[in-house]
């Protein structure tokens, strides 16, 4: 059996919070994004919330993350 330290173990803690965080966002911008079938996707304008909204999440918490990652497609008129 491996005994990790204190400084290892919140790392992996982070690890898995920072995987979570990005799945959780992932997963909300796909639901809000529209048909593509017969629209034109702002992807790259997507993927830039995401990314912003991720760091927002990590730097301060996911209410305040969720909040302006909302605000951000409600601009781009995705519900």
């Amino acid at each position: 059996m491996v005994e990790l330290t204190d400084s290892q173990i919140d790392q992996e803690i982070g690890k898995i919070v920072r995987r979570w965080v990005s799945t959780f966002y992932v997963l909300l911008i796909a639901e809000k994004m529209p048909d593509t079938r017969n629209t034109k996707s702002p992807s790259k304008q997507l993927l830039e919330i995401a990314k912003i909204g991720l760091e927002k999440a990590i730097e301060t918490d996911e209410t305040t993350a969720t909040n302006w990652l909302n605000e951000q497609l409600e601009a781009l008129s995705i519900d």
